[in-house]
C-alpha cells in the first residue's frame, strides 16, 4: 500500500527498495567473506592485476545486464565522477579460513571444487563500505555455472549393424604393454593393426600357395598328408586311432 501511495504521487516507475536486517548468522558469515577480500583475490590479482575489472570485462561480453551495467562505470569516469563511489567488491560463500580463492577466474590445483557448492556475490558499492549488516540494493543480474572438471572418467562404446541372429565371433583381448595404470592410445592402434595383419596372413589357403615361389619355403603351412602313419605329417587318421590299433598297424605292400 505505501510503495502504490507513492506511485499515485511520484509516478508509476517509482520504485520502492526495502531495507532489512540479516540474521546473526549470515551476517556473520557474510561479514567474514567480506573482510577477506585481500585473501580472496591473492591468486587472481597474482594472475591478473585487476582481477575485478578483468572479471567484469569479460562477463559483460556474454551478460546483457552486465554489460550495461559495464557502461554505467564508464560513463562515471567520462564525467569524471568519483572512482571510489562504485567500486566491485566480490564475496565468496561459504566462507573459508584455508584455500580460499575466487572462482570467477581460474584458480589453483589444490581447490577442491566438490567440497561445496559456491555462491558468489559481487556488490557495487563505495569502496569504503564495510561488512553490511543490513542490506538494501538493486539486484543487476544472476545466473549458474557449472566449472568443468579437469579429469573425467569415460567410455568408448561402438554402435554398428549386425544380424541379431548370430553371436560375436571373434573377441580380441589386449592387454597394455606396459602395466603404467591407464591406456595408451598408440598401444591400441598398434594392437588392432597387428591382429588385421595376422588374420590376412592366417587366412591364406594351402592352394593359394601351392603354386607360388614361396610354396618351399613354408613347411609351417604346406606339410604332407597321409592316412597312414609311415610319414611326418600335420594330421591324419592315425591321430583318432587307439593306441594299441597304431602299434599292430602293418602298412599296406605295393
Amino acid at each position: 500500500q505505501t510503495e502504490a501511495a507513492a506511485r499515485m504521487i511520484l509516478g508509476d516507475e517509482f520504485k520502492m527498495i526495502p531495507r532489512y536486517s540479516l540474521p546473526v548468522a549470515q551476517a556473520t558469515e557474510l561479514g567474514n567473506s567480506w573482510n577477506a577480500t585481500t585473501d580472496l583475490l591473492s591468486f587472481s590479482t597474482a594472475q591478473y592485476g585487476n582481477p575485478q575489472e578483468y572479471w567484469m570485462n569479460g562477463a559483460a561480453r556474454v551478460r546483457e545486464k552486465m554489460k550495461h551495467l559495464e557502461n554505467c562505470i564508464l560513463l562515471r569516469q567520462a564525467f569524471d565522477l568519483v572512482e571510489n563511489d562504485l567500486g566491485i567488491h566480490p564475496v565468496q560463500l561459504p566462507f573459508k579460513n584455508a584455500n580460499y580463492d575466487w572462482l570467477a577466474l581460474p584458480y589453483p590445483d589444490s581447490t577442491d571444487l566438490e567440497e561445496t557448492n559456491t555462491l558468489l556475490y559481487t556488490a557495487f558499492c563505495a569502496t569504503s563500505t564495510t561488512a553490511p549488516l543490513e542490506v538494501c540494493g538493486v539486484l543487476a543480474d544472476e545466473w549458474t555455472e557449472r566449472i568443468p572438471a579437469k579429469d573425467e572418467i569415460t567410455g568408448i562404446s561402438f554402435h554398428y549393424d549386425r544380424p541379431n541372429s548370430e553371436a560375436p565371433q571373434t573377441w580380441l583381448l589386449v592387454t597394455p604393454s606396459q602395466l603404467t595404470g591407464n591406456w595408451q592410445w598408440n598401444d591400441l592402434v598398434d594392437a588392432l593393426t597387428y591382429t588385421l595383419d595376422a588374420a590376412r596372413l592366417r587366412g591364406v589357403e594351402p592352394d593359394q600357395l601351392d603354386k607360388k615361389p614361396f610354396a618351399s619355403l613354408l613347411p609351417a603351412v604346406l606339410a604332407p598328408e597321409s592316412l597312414y602313419p609311415y610319414s611326418i605329417v600335420l594330421d591324419n587318421k592315425a591321430h583318432y586311432l587307439a593306441a594299441d590299433t597304431i602299434k599292430t598297424f602293418t602298412p599296406p605292400t605295393n
